[in-house]
């Protein structure tokens, strides 16, 4: 995922390189922005089409919530996999702590038996300037 911000706007535009798409988190709401899912990178050469740029609203105070594909292929015992839009309706940790409580309750969702793979999960906070 690509991402970039422009000082003063509250939108925001990415490239999304064949990741899960982000969750914007603002003001008791969790949106999930509609991007095309491109190829992974460096391998743009094998796509017939041009890679594009969506856009998307990330308001001032809103956090910006990536992460790879790993958590949402976590699986409990039974085969089912980690339900991440419900499971962060349920957490309420602070941005910064919002990593850490997703990777500790996907594991916590694994249990004994279930199938936890690599996970990467990054929060972006766009702050009004001081």
């Amino acid at each position: 995922m690509i991402i970039g911000i422009e000082t003063g706007i509250e939108d925001a535009q990415a490239i999304n390189c064949g990741h899960i798409s982000p969750y914007v988190m603002h003001e008791g709401t969790i949106t999930k922005p509609s991007l095309d899912s491109g190829v992974p990178l460096g391998l743009a050469e094998l796509a017939s089409e041009p890679t594009t740029v969506g856009w998307f609203r990330f308001p001032h105070g809103a956090t910006l919530l990536l992460s790879t594909d790993g958590l949402t292929e976590t699986r409990a015992p039974d085969g089912t996999f980690y339900p991440v839009d419900e499971r962060l309706k349920k957490l309420d940790p602070s941005p910064t702590d919002l990593p850490q409580a997703l990777f500790e309750d996907s594991l916590a969702f694994a249990g004994q038996g279930g199938r936890h793979d690599d996970v990467a999960v990054l929060t972006v906070r766009w702050s009004p300037a001081r």
